[in-house]
């Protein structure tokens, strides 16, 4: 199944600022053209963003320049409500699930989505916090008040032999995990393979997060390599995990 438009409403449920670029900006695109509604739900403000020389006491500005970014982010799409759990970045594993699931409940009863998309159970990078909003979005959607496809993000195999292993070299993009799950295309359950255009406009998505992509983007030859990564998102179901 390659037609974004059966997947009728949208909500995607990620961890923090850029997760959503990164994984399903291409998907967005694609559903807002179709005249879906999409949704995003952001867990934390991301202050624990890796940025060098940042002292604790600069994490309450972060959090405030990555919400900025955010915004910006997907103003490049263009029509994506948007809303913040206010989770502390790097804690989410230590919080209260029950309340945090009941959350999530809440929000899939008032956006009434026909497809969750979020993480693989592995976050892609191994990311505690991506982890766990995995966990809290399939809990969720076990609820028997809601029900919707559960879409989930996951590293494309054929991409990540090509360019992901030499950006982990780089950029130690898996930080958290040895290797990423990787899925064959062919065995996906959708992939939004992005035109020029469209690709264009995922760079800029990304690029808009200038927080935590400036330094990747300042490489010419890294920078063709995360073209290539970002040109293509893979998502399978969640009983195939």
């Amino acid at each position: 199944m390659n037609d974004v438009a059966e997947l009728g409403t949208i909500l995607g449920i990620w961890a923090h600022p850029d997760d959503e670029a990164w994984s399903m900006a291409g998907l967005m695109m694609r559903a807002r053209a179709n005249g879906q509604r999409v949704h995003v739900v952001t867990a934390t403000r991301g202050e624990a963003g890796n940025i060098e020389g940042l002292k604790d006491y600069d994490r309450k500005e972060l959090a405030h320049t990555r919400e900025n970014e955010m915004k910006a982010s997907l103003e490049c799409i263009g029509g994506i409500t948007h809303q913040w759990l206010d989770y502390i970045d790097g804690t989410m594993k230590d919080a209260d699930e029950d309340q945090a699931v009941a959350s999530l409940v809440q929000i899939i009863e008032e956006v009434k989505p026909d497809t969750v998309v979020t993480f693989e159970p592995n976050g892609i990078t191994g990311h505690d916090d991506h982890r766990t909003i995995y966990t809290w979005t399939q809990k969720a959607l076990m609820n028997p008040t809601v029900e919707a496809r559960l879409l989930l993000a996951a590293e494309s195999k054929e991409r990540y032999e090509a360019f992901g292993q030499e950006l982990d070299k780089k950029f130690d993009i898996y930080f958290n995990i040895d290797t990423p799950f990787t899925v064959k295309e062919t065995d996906a359950a959708l992939v939004v393979s992005l035109d020029s255009d469209e690709l264009k406009s995922k760079i800029a998505c990304l690029k808009a997060h200038t927080s935590q992509t400036s330094h990747m983007f300042s490489d010419s030859e890294l920078s063709g390599y995360i073209e290539k990564m970002a040109s293509s998102e893979v998502f399978i179901d969640s009983d195939s995990v």
